[in-house]
Formats: C-alpha cells, sequence, structure tokens
C-alpha cells in the first residue's frame, strides 16, 4: 500500500515567495562576502587556497559555516545582517484575533519590514514557538488575545525576555536597528 506523502499547503503561493526570498537571499548573502573589503594579504592568501584545492566556497558551505556559528540547542540564530526576514510574526490562534494579525502583518509591511507569517491553523502555540527558534529569524513578534489588540509580544531570537508593545512602537524599534 502506498503512503500519502503529499503535503498541503494553505496558500501555494505563499511557499513558491519564500523559495523565491530564500534563493535571492542567498545569493546575496555570497554577494555581500565576494566583494567585501579583506584585509591586505588576505586576496593572496585565497588565491593560493583556490590554486591548491580544487572546490571553493559555495553557497551551501557559506550557509553551513553560519549555521555552526550561529545556533544554540533549539536552532539557528541567524545574524540580522544576513537573516530571511527581519520579523517571524506568530498568530495565536484566539477567536476574533485574526483581524489582528492581518493588520499588524500589513502595517509592518507597509513599512518595508521583511516578514515570515506563521498562521498555520490548528498547530499549538508550543510548536509555533518551538518552530520560530529552530528557524532562527531575529525577531519573534506574537499576536494573541491575551496581549491585546494593536499590541506585540516581542523576543529577539537567542533571549528568553519577552516585551510588549504597540505595533507602532514596534516598527520604530525595528526600523531603528536595522541601522545599528
Amino acid at each position: 500500500m502506498k503512503k500519502n506523502t503529499k503535503t498541503t499547503v494553505k496558500n501555494p503561493n505563499k511557499l513558491e515567495v519564500l523559495i523565491f526570498k530564500f534563493r535571492v537571499w542567498l545569493a546575496n548573502l555570497l554577494i555581500r562576502w565576494a566583494f567585501k573589503i579583506r584585509p591586505k594579504g588576505v586576496n593572496e592568501l585565497l588565491q593560493s587556497m583556490q590554486d591548491s584545492i580544487m572546490y571553493g566556497i559555495g553557497v551551501t558551505r557559506l550557509i553551513g559555516t553560519l549555521v555552526e556559528i550561529f545556533h544554540d540547542e533549539n536552532g539557528i540564530i541567524w545574524p540580522r545582517s544576513v537573516a530571511p526576514f527581519d520579523v517571524h510574526l506568530v498568530h495565536i490562534e484566539d477567536p476574533g484575533t485574526e483581524s489582528w494579525a492581518k493588520k499588524t502583518y500589513e502595517k509592518l509591511t507597509d513599512a518595508g519590514i521583511e516578514i515570515l507569517w506563521d498562521d498555520r491553523e490548528n498547530v499549538s502555540a508550543g510548536e509555533k514557538f518551538a518552530d520560530a527558534d529552530l528557524i532562527g529569524i531575529p525577531i519573534r513578534l506574537v499576536v494573541s488575545s491575551k496581549i491585546g489588540e494593536g499590541k506585540v509580544e516581542w523576543k529577539r531570537r537567542g533571549s528568553n525576555e519577552t516585551e510588549m508593545f504597540v505595533v507602532d512602537e514596534t516598527i520604530k524599534k525595528i526600523l531603528r536597528s536595522r541601522s545599528e
């Protein structure tokens, strides 16, 4: 008997967009690394290494190295400069909060903030939080009835501390952190 391995995706276009963004992010990461100004003597060292080794530093090795350096027991901790998204938005399914999550998402995207939105249904809050830690986006924002309308719970990846902010305040804080 053949096992059904088909995965259902709520919105297949979201998956395609996510894959595309990830590919662009990988290319961007490689370009940043390739054109970064290197200290004197490093170019000669890299050239001698390239002459003696037939393989180069590819995107896969680069990503693997980043993951080896930036991780903990819960998963990846992407540095802000190379993270595929600015924010991981987690919606805890409470009756009547869907519109709150959608408004928060729209405000963040209108401000130019790139978001990975976990809007999965029938998944526990703990599973969503564990997946958020595993993926490792630098900032996790939570929308739920416990927090209230127009507010989000802010948590940095790698920290156990959470804070509550109004969405507009959150946007300012994210945009400020980009310029640091």
